[in-house]
């Protein structure tokens, strides 16, 4: 990956609860992915905002204010779908993304196309890191949701909490490795 490219930590809903994530898959990953920053919680100076436009104008400001040519950014949960809402606008700085755990849909809620619709466009490579049995979207994800071929859907053994333990971690840092590792030569040239 070029040295022009940063990475970028969307929180989710359930933060600091899930503080975890970040520091497993961070801990896991080369050398290069520790220079990142976490640049939206610290626009948003430490706060976790709900809001999903407040979120989405927080990352667009976040991205103007990185120096890097273009952005990694691992998604948690709702950062995850604020990440692929911006992408989807054609954000020029958004080189992929790393979903871990997408919110397909609310378990206590109706159907929101608006979660997923934009996903069946979505221009950025996109790697979703998706619990089998996620109350959010599991295992069915895969054939319930239309997604774009830029959108690489894989099922790991967990649920939404992403509860993996070392030997997990182990492999979804693999797993984000080999989907960066595809994306060196398009990365290089934006």
């Amino acid at each position: 990956m070029d040295d022009r490219v940063s990475a970028l930590f969307l929180l989710g809903s359930s933060y600091p609860r899930d503080q975890f994530i970040e520091d497993a898959l961070v801990e896991r990953l080369p050398y290069r992915f520790l220079r990142y920053a976490d640049l939206l919680k610290r626009h948003l100076r430490g706060r976790h905002v709900e809001n999903l436009d407040k979120r989405k104008a927080a990352l667009r400001a976040a991205l103007a204010a990185e120096a890097a040519g273009s952005v990694l950014i691992f998604g948690r949960s709702s950062g995850a779908r604020v990440a692929t809402l911006v992408a989807a606008e054609g954000h020029p700085k958004i080189a992929a993304i790393v979903a871990l755990g997408y919110p397909f849909r609310h378990p206590k809620r109706p159907t929101e196309t608006g979660r997923v619709e934009h996903l069946a466009n979505l221009a950025t490579p996109t790697l979703i890191l998706q619990g089998a049995r996620d109350e959010y979207g599991g295992r069915e994800a895969a054939s319930a949701y239309c997604l774009s071929p830029a959108v690489v859907l894989s099922v790991i053994d967990t649920d939404h909490h992403l509860d993996l333990g070392m030997a997990g971690w182990a492999a979804a840092a693999e797993e984000v490795q080999r989907f960066v590792r595809t994306l060196d030569g398009l990365i290089a040239r934006t």
